[in-house]
C-alpha cells in the first residue's frame, strides 16, 4: 500500500501546482504524486509538472466528463473529480491526500495521518486494511480548515457513496422541471451545495472525522486573481455563462444533440432553435432560452416565448440579455438578421393587405391569392416516447420500436424523457434517436397524463400535416376526466389488449381506438443461476415482481403471500421469491417484510437490476404469480410465458390478452368498488379482489400434478412465441399504417 498525494487544477494554476508539489515533497518525499488537469481536452498533450504525474481529468470519467464540464461550474468540477480520484485510488489499495493546488506546506508540516489518528471502522476491524482519505481544502464553508476521514472499508464506502450522490445531483438537475417538474427543481438546488461541502458527511455516514485548520496542518494558501479556464467558453470562442449550463443540464435533446461535447458545437447553442421541430424563421437558440428558463423576471415578462411573444423576447435578448452574457455581436449578428428580415417582411405585407387600393381589387377578383399548399411528408412513423426509461414506459417504448423494426415501416424516434422519479440509461435504440419529426405519422406513447407534458417540449409545427397517434395504458374500468382532453391533441388510439380498448372506446368521441399488443421477447443472463439470487435449485420456486411505483395496492402482493401459505404452508419444498423493484429502506418494503414474516419459504429480493438480470431471474423460476387487481397489459407474466413458465393469474384486465385455460392458471375473482383514494385510483372506482382460495388451489396442482405442468409450460411459450413475436404483431401494426397512409394520401 502507498500514499498519493493529488491535486486538481487548471492549466493556468499549473505554476501553482509545481510549487505545492515541490513544498509537499518536503514533508512527504516517499509519496507519489498525482497532478489531474482539469481543463485538458481529450487528446491533448499533457504539461510535465516536475515531481508529479500528470494525467487529465477526462480520464477518470470519459463517458460524461464533458457534459459534467459544460453544467458544472469550475469548482463544483474540481470537487466532482477530486471524489472520482480518490475513490479509485482507495479501490486500488492506496491512500490518498487531496489538496488544492495554490496551497503551500512547510517543512514542519506533519499532516496527521487517518491511520496514525483514527479507529478502524470496518465491521471486521482484524482485517482491515487501514486505506484513508484526506482533504486539504479551502471548500465552499470551510475556507480555514482541511479534514481528514476515513479508514478501510468504510472510507471507500464513504466515498462511493459521495460519487453517486454527485452523479445524482447531476442527473436530477437534468430533469426536464422546466416543463412542470416543480418538485426536481427545489431538489436540485437544494442539492448543489453538496459539491462544496461533501467532506462534513464523513463522520455521519461512519468515518471518523478530525478537523484541524490549515494552520495547525502547517499549510498556507498562494492568494491569486482569477485565472483562465478552458471551459469558460465554446472551441470557437463564444463564452459559456451561468445560466447556459443550467439550462444545459435540463434540456436533454440538446445534449443528445451534442453528442458528449457540447463546447464543439456552438452553433447548436447560437443558431438553432431551443425547441424540437420548431421552423419558425426567427429562432429561439438555446443562448437566449437560458435566460426565460432560468429566469423568472424574465419568464414573467414574456410568457410564449415560442408563440405570440417570440419577437419581442428575441428583441429583448439582442439588446439587454446578449450583453449580460457578455456575447459578443459576431455570435449574434445572424438571429438579429433574421429577425430584422421577418419584421420588415410582416411590416410590408400588414401595409399592403391594409392598402384601400388592395382590398378592392380582391374583391373585385383582379388579386388572385394562390391556397397555401402544404408540403408532402414522406411515409413513416415519428415514434416519439421515453425510449431510455428504466421503467414500464420506457419498456413499452422501446417493445414499440422492436415491432416498426419488424414491421418494415420507416421509423425515427423522439426522446421524450419528461417523467420524474426515473433514470433515463437505456442504451438499446439510441442510434436511432434523431429528435426530428421526418415522417407523416406521429405514435406518442407517453400516457394520456403525460402528454400535454409532451406537447409543451415539441414546436406546434410538429402535429400539423400529420396522422397522430397516442398510445395509451391503463388499469381500471373508469377513466379520469381530466386526462381525457388528452383525445382532443391525438387522431386515433392505439391501446396493448381489448380490455383497454373497451375502455377508451366509450369515451373517444369516436376517434378510431386500434388494438396493437405488445411484443414479447427477452433474452437472460445465462451465467447467473439460481445461486445467484440465494434461491436453493431444487426447490419448486414461485416467482411475484413488480414495481412498487406503479402502485403497490394493485399489485397486491398480500394476496400472493395469502395464497401461497395456503397452498403450502411451511413445506420446505416450495418457494416464494418476491422481487420489489425499491429500496430496502421504504415503506413499501416494511409492509412486506411484515406479510413474511415467520414464513422461511418467502423471501424478498429487492433492489433494481438489470434488463438481463431481471430475465434470469424469471428464467430460473418455475412458475409465475401475480394475483394483481389490475393490469393493463401485464409484462412480468408474458415474459414469464416466453420462457415456459406457467403463470397463475387474476383472469381479468389487460392480461387477458395472451391468456387462455390451456396456457395459463386463471383465478376466479369479484369485481369490488374501490374502499378508498389508492393514488390515481379513486373510491368507488373497481378492480378485481382475487380468489386466495382458487390460486391455492391452481398452485398445488402444478407442483404436485408434473404432466399437467409441462403441458400448460409448453402451450404458454407456444402462444407468446407465436403469436406474440415482433414479427407478429409487426404485421398488425403495418396494416393498420399503411390503411392510414393510404387514407391520408385520397385528401
Amino acid at each position: 500500500m502507498s500514499t498519493v498525494l493529488f491535486t486538481v487544477a487548471t492549466a493556468a494554476e499549473l505554476p501553482y501546482a509545481e510549487h505545492m508539489v515541490k513544498t509537499a515533497q518536503q514533508c512527504f518525499a516517499q509519496h507519489k504524486t498525482l497532478v489531474y488537469v482539469l481543463d485538458a481536452r481529450m487528446g491533448e498533450e499533457l504539461p510535465v509538472v516536475e515531481g508529479a504525474f500528470v494525467e487529465s481529468a477526462f480520464s477518470l470519467m470519459p463517458k460524461s466528463f464533458f457534459d459534467e464540464a459544460f453544467f458544472f461550474d469550475q469548482e463544483e468540477l474540481r470537487m466532482r473529480v477530486a471524489v472520482v480520484a480518490a475513490h479509485r485510488l482507495c479501490s486500488a489499495g492506496d491512500e490518498s491526500i487531496y489538496s488544492v493546488p495554490n496551497a503551500q506546506f512547510s517543512d514542519i508540516c506533519r499532516p496527521p495521518m487517518p491511520r496514525n489518528t483514527l479507529t478502524g471502522i470496518s465491521s471486521e476491524p482484524e482485517t482491515s486494511t487501514p486505506q484513508s482519505a484526506a482533504c486539504l481544502s479551502t471548500i465552499y464553508k470551510m475556507s480555514t480548515s482541511a479534514l481528514l476521514f476515513g479508514t478501510g472499508k468504510g472510507i471507500e464506502s464513504y466515498l462511493d457513496w459521495c460519487e453517486n450522490k454527485m452523479h445524482w445531483i447531476f442527473y436530477r438537475a437534468c430533469l426536464p422541471y422546466m416543463w412542470g417538474n416543480v418538485d426536481s427543481k427545489d431538489i436540485a438546488e437544494m442539492q448543489r451545495d453538496f459539491m462544496h461541502d461533501f467532506p462534513q458527511y464523513a463522520a455521519p455516514l461512519g468515518c471518523f472525522a478530525v478537523r484541524k485548520t490549515l494552520r495547525e496542518l502547517g499549510c498556507k494558501l498562494i492568494k491569486h486573481d482569477k485565472l483562465p479556464y478552458g471551459f469558460s467558453s465554446f472551441d470557437d470562442g463564444l463564452p459559456v455563462f451561468d445560466l447556459l449550463r443550467d439550462y444545459y443540464g435540463i434540456n436533454y435533446r440538446l445534449r443528445q444533440a451534442c453528442n458528449g461535447d457540447p463546447f464543439a458545437n456552438s452553433e447548436l447553442f447560437a443558431q438553432k432553435s431551443a425547441l424540437t421541430g420548431d421552423t419558425h424563421p426567427v429562432p429561439v437558440p438555446p443562448i437566449a432560452a437560458a435566460f426565460y428558463y432560468r429566469r423568472s423576471d424574465v419568464s414573467g415578462a414574456f410568457h410564449e416565448p415560442f408563440g405570440k411573444d417570440r419577437e419581442a423576447f428575441v428583441r429583448w435578448f439582442l439588446n439587454y440579455g446578449a450583453n449580460e452574457a457578455k456575447i459578443d455581436e459576431k455570435w449574434t449578428a445572424e438571429l438579429s438578421q433574421k429577425l430584422s428580415t421577418y419584421t420588415a417582411e410582416n411590416t410590408a405585407n400588414d401595409i399592403l393587405y391594409r392598402s384601400l387600393a388592395y382590398r378592392i381589387k380582391r374583391r373585385l377578383g383582379l388579386i388572385k391569392i394562390a391556397p397555401k399548399t402544404e408540403q408532402s411528408l414522406p411515409f413513416g412513423v415519428n415514434l416519439c416516447g421515453f425510449i431510455k426509461g428504466d421503467f414500464g414506459l420506457g419498456e413499452a417504448t422501446r417493445i414499440l420500436a422492436d415491432i416498426l423494426e419488424e414491421s418494415g415501416v420507416p421509423f425515427t424516434i423522439v426522446d421524450f424523457q419528461g417523467a420524474a422519479g426515473h433514470s433515463y440509461a437505456n442504451e438499446r435504440w439510441s442510434e436511432k434517436i434523431s429528435n426530428e419529426f421526418t415522417y407523416n405519422i406521429n405514435i406518442m406513447l407517453t400516457n394520456a397524463d403525460g402528454l400535454p407534458v409532451f406537447m409543451q417540449t415539441v414546436a406546434p409545427e410538429t402535429m400539423k400535416n400529420r396522422y397522430n397517434i397516442g398510445f395509451w395504458y391503463w388499469e381500471l374500468p373508469e377513466f379520469p376526466p381530466e386526462m381525457a382532453k388528452s383525445f382532443e391533441y391525438i387522431d386515433e388510439l392505439w391501446v396493448a389488449s381489448d380490455f383497454n380498448a373497451e375502455i377508451f372506446r366509450k369515451i373517444s368521441n369516436g376517434k378510431p381506438v386500434t388494438v396493437v399488443p405488445c411484443s414479447i421477447s427477452a433474452t437472460a443472463d445465462e451465467a447467473l443461476t439460481r445461486e445467484d439470487f440465494g434461491v436453493p435449485k431444487d426447490k419448486f420456486a414461485f416467482l411475484t415482481m413488480y414495481d412498487v411505483r406503479s402502485s403497490q395496492d394493485r399489485k397486491n402482493p398480500k394476496a400472493a403471500v395469502e395464497a401461497f401459505v395456503k397452498a403450502f404452508g411451511d413445506r420446505d419444498d416450495v418457494v416464494l421469491m418476491l422481487k420489489l423493484n425499491l429500496s430496502h429502506y421504504s415503506e413499501e418494503a416494511e409492509e412486506v417484510e411484515r406479510l413474511i414474516d415467520g414464513h422461511a419459504n418467502i423471501m424478498m429480493l429487492v433492489g433494481n437490476y438489470s434488463r438481463e438480470k431481471i430475465n434470469a431471474l424469471v428464467s430460473l423460476c418455475d412458475a409465475f404469480l401475480s394475483l394483481h387487481r389490475s393490469e393493463g397489459y401485464g409484462l412480468g407474466p408474458a415474459e414469464a410465458m416466453y420462457f415456459g413458465k406457467p403463470a397463475v393469474l387474476t383472469n381479468w384486465s389487460g392480461n387477458t390478452q395472451y391468456m387462455t385455460p390451456d396456457n395459463c392458471c386463471g383465478v376466479d375473482y369479484e369485481i369490488v368498488e374501490i374502499e378508498k383514494d389508492w393514488g390515481p385510483y379513486k373510491k368507488g372506482w373497481h378492480w378485481a379482489e382475487p380468489s386466495t382460495d382458487d390460486a391455492a388451489e391452481k398452485m398445488c396442482r402444478l407442483v404436485d400434478d408434473k404432466e399437467y405442468y409441462k403441458q400448460l409450460s409448453q402451450n404458454a411459450k407456444k402462444t407468446i412465441h407465436e403469436r406474440f413475436s415482433a414479427e407478429a404483431i409487426g404485421e398488425t401494426a403495418r396494416a393498420r399504417l399503411m390503411a392510414l397512409n393510404s387514407q391520408e394520401g385520397k385528401k
